[in-house]
């Protein structure tokens, strides 16, 4: 019983709804009432058939009897033929109630599944930056793929085993209204053959687990090597990495191969004990416990009916455990993505800044043992180029991070116009910042739609004005469909240049306060660079947009109105391009060591 408890928790925890187990039990019970009422009016057909005088019912059995009874009260008259049509109906509601089970079990599936799916990508979606850093896709991927698919078939096991509990019960209560004591003895026979059994299902419930595990090896093995083709092949590792997954698919084939062993064992022992147990009855059912020929035969009949019912309900509980692996699986990514959900608690709504962005204290840790950024207090105005400098790892992406509120800080206080940055509405905070990463992360879609990501109701135009600007229109217009050419998956028809264009016009066709960019030049030749830092003078001319840039070429600086020297993950320095090579700093030190 804390089996069930437990999986039902589970169920429900995952998006179960609270009326599934209901309906399907529903079905199935009326399903089995007029079926075993069907079955039961075999009894007295048989009678009749077997008897001289067909219509004298003194010599049938008392069930017989009372069957009889409750058909003359509803007014039906009692011979053969009417007997065997009330069966035959009897058996048509039965198919009613097997076509809608059989029809409801698959929706509830599929309902769940995509119920699970939706769920955990918009919850992923939501998750924190530092979760989404420290889980791998791999495994992601796989939850949401290949285990809730097996959760979705887990589901429905538990629902049959239900039914099949109900079915079994029905049929039961009807063997011990004919005979307690030889349905006492059947019982104890089923429970024995369940006893012995159940080493078997802890075998199979350890071997999920294991299941679970290996696709999540396998996931995780399969996202990063397939993303790593060319340092593979130009590395000459192809042997070696094959060498990996056959280790990984041999552990994946082993445990399956187990589990279908543990499975099979069940099959091939429960059976013959059902049989031994209806074959021990039947010599006994006369002999001892004095029923009819009639009595017996419909006895047997039931007990030939339970046989498969009992034999599914041990498959289906098997199944449920065979499958527990991916239900805690999928259980414990919903709940871990649930408790990394990112802060959302701002309520005021941003609008731009007006007078400043300002870090008060703010330190931020990644780890226990090392802080990222220390102490750091530093002013932003409105409608400024500020550049963040630095050594590599220094903390400069974090900083920037910490604007849109993708991390938060330890310590201290960000402040925009002196509101705290937490207080603000986070959606229309991002709505104001337009953020363009070292590495952009173009989705496989047209240039069009990627353009006008995040950016609805953009006309056509005003999205080819900022190709235009970013230096993406000269590529983009030479392809045979223009903006309706798809990028490929990940920007896989694009050079590294092209992509960074194309995301450059993304970031300035948004209409946000705030630019951010991560070393845009990185992927540019010498010409699209000088033609990137026109664009950014042209931007401080109209002095309608913060600008924010982390930069390593530190060569072409020196338009920009504000420098920050990160160092060690704490300020160095802040001035002009002018102030700062006046004295001695990273930045002065690297621009010398660069001429």
């Amino acid at each position: 019983m804390q089996t069930i408890i437990k999986f039902y928790q589970s169920f429900k925890a995952i998006g179960l709804p609270s009326r599934a187990i209901p309906v399907v039990l529903f079905i199935y019970c009326f399903g089995t009432l007029f079926e075993s009422a069907g079955i039961g009016m075999l009894l007295p057909i048989f009678e009749m058939i077997n008897s001289s005088d067909g219509q004298n019912i003194t010599n049938y059995s008392d069930l017989s009897k009372t069957i009889m009874g409750v058909i003359a009260k509803i007014g039906i008259s009692i011979n053969l033929q009417s007997l065997l049509a009330i069966s035959f109906s009897l058996f048509l509601l039965r198919q009613i109630f097997s076509y809608a089970r059989l029809v409801y079990l698959p929706k509830t599936k599929g309902d769940l599944i995509k119920r699970i799916r939706d769920k955990s990508f918009a919850r992923y979606l939501r998750t924190d930056t530092a979760y989404q850093d420290s889980t791998h896709l791999g495994k992601i991927i796989n939850d949401l793929t290949t285990e809730v698919d097996r959760t979705g078939n887990a589901a429905i096991k538990y629902m049959v085993v239900g039914g099949q509990i109900l079915n079994a019960s029905i049929y039961i209560l009807i063997l011990i209204f004919m005979s307690a004591k030889i349905t006492l003895s059947a019982l104890l026979m089923i429970g024995l053959s369940v006893l012995i059994l159940r080493k078997l299902f802890k075998k199979v419930r350890s071997t999920s687990f294991l299941i679970s595990s290996a696709n999540q090896s396998l996931s995780t093995f399969l996202a990063e090597k397939l993303k790593s083709t060319r340092l593979i092949r130009l590395c000459s590792n192809e042997n070696l990495e094959t060498g990996k997954i056959k280790n990984q698919t041999e552990v994946q084939k082993n445990n399956i191969i187990n589990m279908q062993i543990f499975l099979a064992r069940t099959s091939v022992i429960i059976e013959p004990i059902f049989v031994l147990s209806v074959f021990v009855l039947l010599f006994t059912s006369k002999k001892f416990f004095g029923l009819s020929t009639g009595e017996t035969g419909l006895f047997i009949i039931i007990l030939l009916r339970i046989i498969p019912i009992i034999k599914e309900l041990v498959q289906s509980t098997q199944g449920v455990i065979a499958l527990d692996g991916s239900i805690n699986a999928v259980k414990a990514r919903l709940e871990e993505m649930n408790q990394a959900t990112e802060k959302r608690d701002g309520e005021k709504i941003f609008h731009g800044i007006k007078k400043s962005i300002e870090f008060k204290n703010v330190s931020f840790t990644y780890d226990k043992n090392k802080r990222t950024l220390r102490g750091i207090n530093v002013k932003i105005l409105p409608k400024q180029i500020t550049a963040i400098v630095g050594p590599t790892g220094s903390g400069k992406s974090t900083f920037v991070d910490m604007l849109p509120r993708l991390r938060e800080p330890d310590e201290g206080r960000i402040l925009f116009d002196n509101n705290i940055l937490s207080s603000l509405d986070i959606t229309t905070l991002r709505k104001k910042v337009a953020y363009a990463p070292q590495n952009p992360q173009i989705i496989n879609t047209t240039f069009l739609e990627y353009i006008a990501y995040g950016n609805k109701d953009k006309s056509i135009s005003s999205i080819e004005r900022a190709a235009k600007l970013s230096g993406a229109h000269q590529f983009i217009s030479k392809k045979s469909e223009g903006y309706k050419t798809f990028v490929g998956e990940d920007g896989g028809k694009l050079s590294g240049g092209q992509k960074q264009k194309v995301d450059l016009a993304r970031v300035l066709l948004k209409d946000a306060s705030i630019l951010i960019f991560d070393e845009p030049t990185s992927h540019l030749d010498l010409k699209s660079r000088e033609s990137f830092l026109k664009i950014l003078r042209k931007l401080k001319a109209k002095i309608s947009k913060t600008i924010i840039i982390i930069a390593h070429d530190i060569q072409k600086l020196a338009f920009v109105d504000k420098i920050i020297v990160i160092k060690n993950g704490q300020i160095e320095k802040i001035g002009s391009h002018k102030s700062l090579i006046q004295s001695k700093n990273w930045y002065s030190e690297t621009l010398k060591q660069s001429r």
